[in-house]
C-alpha cells in the first residue's frame, strides 16, 4: 500500500485508515494491546529492512539517475559535495551534502578534459542503504564569448568515458547492468563486486548481497 511496513505505526485520516488498513485487515488500531501483540513485527535490528516506506524506491531511482554538474568554465574551483547537492536539487533530487560522499581523489577546475566524462558519488540514505550516483562535469559561464558549443547529451546512452582511469572498470559495469536513465531491474553492482567479476546480482540472495555491503559514512537521511 505504500503505508508502512509491518510493525509500523502510523497516522492515517479516519476515512483512510479504514478504507485501506483496517476494512482488508492489513492493519489494527495501536491499542496498548495490540501494540504488545505485534510488538515482533517491528524487528529494526534487521540489516535487510529497509530504512523506510521509501528508502528501496529512492535508491533505485538513484541508481538509474545521471547528474550534470555544473560548474564555472573560468573561475577555479574545487567540487564539493554542496556542488553535487545543488545539482541534484535541480533535477529534484534532494538530498544533503553530508549524505554525498565524493570520490577519493579531488576534481579541481576548470578543466575541459572532464567534459561529458564520468565519475560517481556514494549517497546514503537515512544513514544507512548506500547507492552510487553517476555525475559529469558541465562548463558554464556567463560571458557569451567563451561559452562552449553545443553538446548533445548522446554521450550517456553510450559506453562511459571515466575521469579516473581506476573507475572505468566500474562505470563500465554499471552502464552494461543499467545504462542511465533506464527502468530499475536488481540491485546495483557495487566496485567490490565487479572486482569479484560480477556483472549481474540478479542471482544473488539477500545474504550474499548484504555481504557486500560497506558501511555508511554519512549521518544524515535523503529527505
Amino acid at each position: 500500500m505504500g503505508i508502512g511496513q509491518a510493525g509500523d505505526v502510523v497516522s492515517l485520516s479516519p476515512f483512510k485508515a479504514r478504507k485501506n488498513l483496517l476494512l482488508p485487515k492489513l492493519g489494527v488500531y495501536a491499542s496498548p494491546e495490540n501494540l504488545e501483540k505485534y510488538a515482533h513485527l517491528k524487528e529494526t535490528g534487521r540489516e535487510d529492512q529497509p530504512s523506510s516506506i521509501y528508502a528501496k524506491q529512492t535508491v533505485e531511482f538513484l541508481g538509474g539517475a545521471y547528474v550534470t554538474v555544473v560548474m564555472s568554465i573560468h573561475v577555479p574551483w574545487v567540487l564539493t559535495a554542496e556542488h553535487v547537492r545543488i545539482s541534484m536539487r535541480r533535477m529534484g533530487i534532494i538530498a544533503p551534502a553530508h549524505a554525498i560522499q565524493l570520490p577519493p581523489k579531488p576534481l579541481e577546475g576548470p578543466n575541459l578534459d572532464y567534459q561529458q566524462k564520468f565519475f560517481y558519488v556514494t549517497v546514503t540514505v537515512n544513514n544507512k542503504e548506500r547507492v552510487n550516483v553517476r555525475c559529469s562535469i558541465h562548463h558554464v559561464t556567463a560571458d557569451y564569448s567563451r561559452k562552449l558549443p553545443f553538446t548533445s547529451l548522446n554521450h550517456i546512452n553510450e559506453p562511459p568515458i571515466a575521469v579516473f582511469p581506476e573507475d572505468q572498470e566500474y562505470l563500465t559495469a554499471l552502464y552494461n547492468q543499467r545504462p542511465p536513465l533506464t527502468a530499475y531491474s536488481e540491485p546495483q553492482l557495487t566496485p567490490e563486486m565487479v572486482a569479484q567479476g560480477l556483472t549481474s546480482t540478479s542471482h544473488l540472495d539477500k545474504a550474499e548481497l548484504l555481504s557486500f555491503a560497506t558501511p555508511s559514512t554519512a549521518a544524515m537521511p535523503v529527505v
